[in-house]
């Protein structure tokens, strides 16, 4: 037998010529047809012819293989993997839309770098008035109108914990009043995303090896899985006396721990240091008169 194609000699159990590779023709054995008759009786009217046909031997043909079906576990593991994809940009797509919102919930409250220390802001500004300035469902309120008008929480008759100096402070001036009411506002930032995510810009606003600084990363090895969220910070008042500075603060947080969420409000007294034109976080307790 021979390729129909380049005309090379073929063998009889080839499929495919290995020369040029064209499928090889073979050729169909045609049988004759056997015929067989059988006689009827005489008595019979006619003859009844029975015929017996072997029809010829069907060539195999070369059939493609059908695709393996796809096993129920290969679809569970491209389902779980494409949930988990989407979930994970969804996750993320809201990080950077609350830190967006974060950021400019706090851009018109940055403080003079030189003054605080803030890096958000070349230039002090304008602070908001007494009533509650709504930032990303947080207020910060603070008493930015004359010394005179501002409540002084100061009580001679309580005992401050860790606040030496504080009787013997006085109210301090507008402006440093405006500096320390945005170092916190600053701090209380940066010390809900150290809580949060342990960012460590919370120690631009920390003195060195203070309490403050034991206090904050004590409390963050404690609670790993914490999470806060500030709603109020109110800077009520600010004094100063014998080296240092204290300024009264409320602040009402979201708190969520271990699935559990809580709202929380708190009165802290700030001790602040200035340092090279700098104010820094000493210590911090909490107010006696609550």
């Amino acid at each position: 037998m021979f390729c129909e194609n380049c005309g090379a000699k073929v063998e009889d159990n080839w499929n495919f010529c290995e020369i040029c590779g064209a499928p090889a023709a073979r050729p169909v054995k045609a049988e004759p047809f056997a015929a067989e008759v059988k006689r009827l009786d005489e008595n019979d009217a006619g003859r009844n012819i029975v015929l017996s046909v072997k029809e010829p031997e069907d060539v195999e043909d070369e059939k493609p293989r059908a695709p393996k079906p796809i096993r129920a576990w290969t679809v569970l593991v491209l389902f779980i993997i494409i949930v988990t994809t989407i979930l994970l940009a969804a996750f993320a797509l809201k990080q950077v839309k609350e830190n967006n919102s974060y950021k400019a919930a706090y851009s018109t409250y940055s403080s003079n770098p030189a003054a605080s220390g803030s890096s958000k802001s070349k230039t002090a500004a304008p602070k908001p008035s007494a009533a509650d300035v709504s930032k990303s469902e947080r207020t910060q309120t603070g008493g930015t109108a004359a010394v005179s008008k501002r409540v002084d929480p100061y009580d001679p008759q309580l005992t401050y914990k860790r606040m030496d100096g504080i009787h013997n402070s006085v109210l301090v001036s507008d402006s440093v009043f405006n500096d320390l009411e945005a170092l916190i506002i600053d701090f209380d930032n940066a010390c809900e995303e150290y809580i949060n995510s342990g960012s460590g810009v919370i120690f631009d606003y920390i003195e060195s090896g203070s309490n403050a600084y034991s206090q904050q990363t004590g409390y963050k090895a404690k609670h790993p899985g914490l999470t806060q969220f500030y709603q109020v910070i109110n800077v009520v008042n600010a004094r100063q006396g014998d080296g240092y500075y204290f300024v009264w603060v409320n602040e009402t947080l979201n708190v969520t721990e271990n699935g559990s969420e809580k709202v929380t409000t708190d009165h802290w007294i700030y001790k602040i240091t200035k340092s090279g034109g700098k104010y820094l976080i000493n210590d911090y307790t909490r107010d006696p008169a609550y």
